[in-house]
């Protein structure tokens, strides 16, 4: 009798099944616990950035239509970040096709020359700062001869009769300025002096905003490619509208993600060149709002001011939940070679309790949404005849500003097609 109750209880729930009610249960179990898998590593993502990478990012690569040399445009040119230089110190950068040898001497003060000695093509930048005579010099490693930084001058050649050489040597040299904690170099292919300066961010320079990090991306294209992004307002909603929680990559962004609930709109557009004095410079004002479930937690209003080819000063007005921020992106691109850009963004806030956090969100904000840009960038090509409508119009006017900058017209507007 135990035996045959034993045999009908294990025959019972041996054969029981989940009912429907069940399975619904198990499907949503299933779907909060992936859902709380993605979010975590969402979240572990975003803390990874804000904390401790390295916000840098390098797309360049060889190309089959990259060319190394070609026209580069007229104007400063960044070189490198003020705090890379110390007093004495010097540092080699690559730009525009060359390499360009950038000291600071022992009074604080910046220059630039070129970086091979003239005697043997010796790198000048493997030598070593010297005082000759109360002048910093560059002392070559090869043979000891030495040159005034303030003008390549060689002033010593210690096997030479007098020391010095019997006529005239020297190192290329370029102008140089120091503004907003950035060192730039003026490039004119015909060796005109410059006519316009790089703008003073007063808040900057004073120290009154806070510093709070840079990005850097290189990537191969024309330099052109970058800052005609500030006029091709459609591209804002089509690439920029997902927040940067969504990451950087354009094909791994699905319809169904946590942090869904985010956007950014983008309200109101407008670019337009300056006038006379100030035809070097445009303007790009955007007003946007992050949204959370559709309402506005931050609001943004950026005027990007761009001066010349390489400098971009953003100029931000925020609201943070309330709270009144102001602060700056300082966008500086370099051209590495004729295809092939550094970009690096510095981002400056107001100090108050929240510019920490509010910083340093877009700094990373900075690096992702760019990283989407880059991906185009980097895999597209520059039209001989592009097909614009009435509504490209501002992008035709861009490049017909930004041809400008260039002894021999690059920006094949006369090419143009329009259906208008």
């Amino acid at each position: 009798m135990l035996t045959d109750s034993i045999a009908e209880l294990y025959s019972s729930t041996t054969t029981s099944t989940l009912n429907h009610v069940d399975l619904l249960i198990v499907t949503l179990y299933f779907c909060v616990l992936y859902f709380l898998v993605k979010l975590l590593i969402n979240s572990y993502n975003v803390i990874r950035f804000l904390a401790f990478d390295d916000l840098s990012r390098d797309y360049s690569e060889p190309r089959k239509d990259a060319k190394c040399n070609g026209p580069y445009p007229n104007g400063w040119i960044p070189a490198t970040e003020s705090y890379q230089l110390a007093p004495g110190g010097m540092k080699t950068v690559e730009m525009c096709g060359k390499q360009i040898l950038i000291t600071r001497d022992s009074d604080g003060k910046v220059h630039a020359m070129d970086t091979y000695c003239p005697h043997n093509g010796t790198d000048l930048g493997t030598g070593q700062m010297v005082r000759i005579k109360g002048e910093d010099c560059i002392r070559c490693p090869f043979h000891d001869w030495s040159f005034r930084v303030k003008d390549g001058e060689c002033v010593d050649i210690p096997y030479a009769k007098d020391r010095k050489p019997t006529r005239s040597c020297r190192v290329g040299t370029y102008q140089c300025v120091e503004v907003n904690n950035y060192i730039y170099v003026w490039f004119h292919s015909r060796g005109d002096d410059p006519d316009w300066f790089p703008k003073v961010i007063k808040e900057v320079e004073s120290g009154e905003w806070a510093y709070h990090g840079r990005t850097e991306h290189i990537v191969n294209c024309k330099i052109d490619e970058i800052p005609e992004n500030g006029s091709d307002w459609v591209h804002f909603n089509a690439i920029h509208n997902k927040s940067f929680l969504f990451g950087g990559s354009l094909d791994k962004n699905p319809s169904y993600h946590p942090y869904s609930l985010i956007n950014q709109d983008f309200l109101s557009y407008s670019w337009a060149p300056r006038d006379a004095p100030n035809s070097h410079c445009a303007v790009n004002v955007t007003k946007s709002h992050v949204n959370f479930a559709g309402i506005p937690v931050i609001k943004l209003d950026v005027a990007a001011n761009q001066h010349g080819p390489s400098i971009v000063n953003l100029i931000i007005d925020a609201e943070f939940l309330g709270i009144p921020l102001k602060g700056a992106y300082i966008q500086s691109v370099t051209p590495i070679h004729y295809n092939k850009q550094r970009i690096i963004h510095q981002v400056y806030m107001e100090k108050s309790f929240v510019s920490n956090f509010v910083g340093r969100c877009l700094l990373v904000g900075v690096l992702l949404v760019v990283e989407r840009d880059c991906s185009i960038w980097q895999n597209k090509i520059r039209m001989q005849k592009p097909f614009l409508v009435k509504e490209d119009k501002d992008l035709l006017k861009f490049r017909l500003w930004f041809s400008r900058f260039y002894d021999e017209n690059e920006n094949e507007c006369n090419n143009v097609i329009t259906d208008w």
